[in-house]
């Protein structure tokens, strides 16, 4: 499987599990580096369901594929996704407001 097969594959069970995300997709080639933008903020921050989804996956991205790279960003990040390879909105982005779960 190639890792953009399995990064996008990850992020729409991350958007089925979580209606109220935005994420957007990068993959910059010359580095192997993988970008994923997590909307919003306070979500990618403090919502522990996402942290551990995202430890996950990062976890398993990094044992499939360890000559490549992932990170994830959000609105407060220096780097801009600018062309995104994927885009998923959730049914609740913007209309309801997210639990958080410390």
């Amino acid at each position: 499987m190639k890792s953009q097969t399995f990064l996008i594959a990850q992020l729409d069970k991350l958007v089925e599990k979580m209606p109220y995300i935005q994420l957007k997709y990068e993959f910059e080639g010359i580095g192997k580096t993988h970008c994923v933008e997590v909307l919003p903020i306070n979500l990618f921050k403090n919502n522990k369901n996402y942290i551990d989804f995202e430890m996950d996956l990062i976890l398993s991205f990094i044992t499939l594929f360890p000559h490549e790279n992932l990170v994830f960003l959000s609105e407060n990040s220096l780097y801009k996704i600018e062309k995104p390879i994927y885009v998923k909105t959730g049914t609740l982005f913007g209309i309801s407001k997210e639990p958080v779960l410390l």
